[in-house]
């Protein structure tokens, strides 16, 4: 939709057609507002996200809706797309980059206190100039507590390890050392490596029993 003179913003809707969806909007605790406030509070913080605008509800009519309103960053490349074709081309230099950028934002995200079980590579785009945002996080939780709960942090490290075998496959090298960088930069607690290796085993099995690829990985950890 139309912002300003010549921009444009992404509109995403939630109708709230139960009660159950009313209630908890009255009680701020609707699926819209804790995206709302999670995507304001890592977009402060500097994380690499679209510029959120505004967010805002009605109850007008038989059904309602809320409503959160972010910035159009125009054309984008699925994330998983991006790293493919960087590979394909030969284009280490781009395909470096976007990797440093994924593990910068994810550590962001970690730095303060969000986690997130869809953290993969297809939920980041890829602008025409090269930038990198991450989008939809509709999933993300975020924790006050000091500590991450274990189970929640291995898991999303594990799904995004996944989802960069799934680009490089079948030389899954490249995934182990951006396992290795991801290890690294974030340094999580022993449980938390070890719940990340059941997710990525995990998901290489369904995708050998869905298909036949059996993707072998190396963990580094």
């Amino acid at each position: 939709m139309p912002y300003g003179d010549a921009s444009t913003v992404i509109v995403k809707v939630w109708l709230q057609r139960r009660l159950r969806d009313r209630l908890k909007r009255f009680l701020g605790i609707s699926n819209a507002q804790r995206e709302w406030h999670t995507h304001c509070h890592l977009h402060a913080a500097g994380a690499r996200l679209p510029e959120p605008f505004g967010y805002c509800a009605s109850t007008a009519g038989k059904v309602g809706f809320e409503m959160v309103v972010v910035e159009d960053l125009g054309a984008l490349i699925n994330g998983l797309i991006y790293l493919k074709q960087c590979l394909r081309d030969g284009d280490e230099v781009a395909a470096s980059q976007f990797e440093r950028d994924v593990i910068d934002t994810t550590a962001s995200l970690v730095r303060n206190g969000v986690l997130d079980i869809d953290n993969k590579l297809n939920n980041f785009g890829v602008t025409s100039d090269g930038r990198v945002f991450r989008l939809d996080i509709e999933c993300a939780r975020r924790w006050r507590r000091s500590s991450l709960p274990h189970d929640l942090y291995g898991a999303m490290i594990g799904r995004l390890v996944s989802s960069h075998a799934f680009a490089c496959q079948p030389s899954l090298g490249r995934t182990e050392l951006f396992a290795l960088a991801l290890r690294k930069r974030l340094d999580p607690p022993a449980r938390v490596l070890t719940r990340a290796r059941g997710e990525i085993e995990d998901v290489l099995q369904r995708q050998k029993d869905a298909s036949g690829i059996d993707s072998q990985l190396s963990l580094p950890w």
